[in-house]
C-alpha cells in the first residue's frame, strides 16, 4: 500500500477592493468585508467622513502640491448623479505629479489642468491617473483597512466567486494569471 500527504497553502482572509469604474458608477453596488453589500457612493462618504474636517487632501500640503476631495463632492447634492465625485472618476490622462492646490469646486485652482480636465467634453473628470487611482488606494483602504498589510506574491490568480461575500469559487472560472515585476 502507498499514502501521500499533500500541503495546501492556507488561504487568507478576503479582501474588498473596487476600481476607478466601480466608483465612478453612480449605480456601484458592491461587497464589504462583512459580507454586506453598499453603493460606491456610501463608501467614499465613509472614508471622507471619518477624516478631520471631513476632507481629505491627496498629495502634499507641506510643498503646497495637493487636491482636497471634499465630503460635499460626494454627498452634497439630493440626486447622487449630481455630485462632483461622479463627475471626477473614473479618471484617467498622463500620471504625473500635482501641481499647486486644486478643489472640484474652485475652477481657478485648476492650474495646467491639473488634476481637471475643465476644456474637454468630460468637463470635471481627473486628467491625471495616479491622482484617481490614489483615490481609489484611499477609498479601498477606508473600506478595508486590513489592504495595507496584505503581502502581494510575485505570481497570482484571479477567480471569480459565486456570489457576495462566499469563498466558493466558480469552477468554471480559470483564472487569469498576473505576474509583479520585481522593479515593482
Amino acid at each position: 500500500s502507498c499514502s501521500s500527504t499533500f500541503k495546501v497553502p492556507e488561504c487568507g482572509d478576503a479582501h474588498c477592493s473596487y476600481t476607478q469604474g466601480f466608483y465612478g458608477n453612480v449605480n456601484g453596488n458592491g461587497c464589504l468585508p462583512d459580507g454586506s453589500t453598499s453603493k460606491a457612493q456610501a463608501i467614499m462618504a465613509a472614508a471622507v467622513d471619518a477624516q478631520p474636517g471631513n476632507l481629505y487632501n491627496f498629495g502634499s500640503t507641506f510643498t503646497g502640491n495637493y487636491f482636497t476631495l471634499k465630503l460635499s463632492d460626494i454627498i452634497g447634492q439630493a440626486i447622487a448623479a449630481d455630485n462632483n465625485i461622479f463627475k471626477m472618476l473614473p479618471g484617467g490622462g498622463t500620471p504625473r505629479a500635482l501641481a499647486g492646490f486644486a478643489t472640484y469646486d474652485q475652477p481657478d485652482t485648476w492650474s495646467d489642468s491639473d488634476p481637471l480636465n475643465f476644456a474637454k467634453g468630460k468637463k470635471g473628470s481627473i486628467n491625471n491617473n495616479l491622482l484617481s487611482q490614489t483615490m481609489t488606494l484611499f477609498f479601498n483602504i477606508s473600506l478595508d483597512n486590513t489592504l495595507g498589510g496584505v503581502v502581494l506574491k510575485t505570481n497570482f490568480k484571479t477567480v471569480d466567486e459565486l456570489g457576495c461575500g462566499t469563498d466558493d469559487v466558480n469552477p468554471d472560472d480559470l483564472g487569469q494569471m498576473f505576474t509583479i515585476s520585481q522593479s515593482v
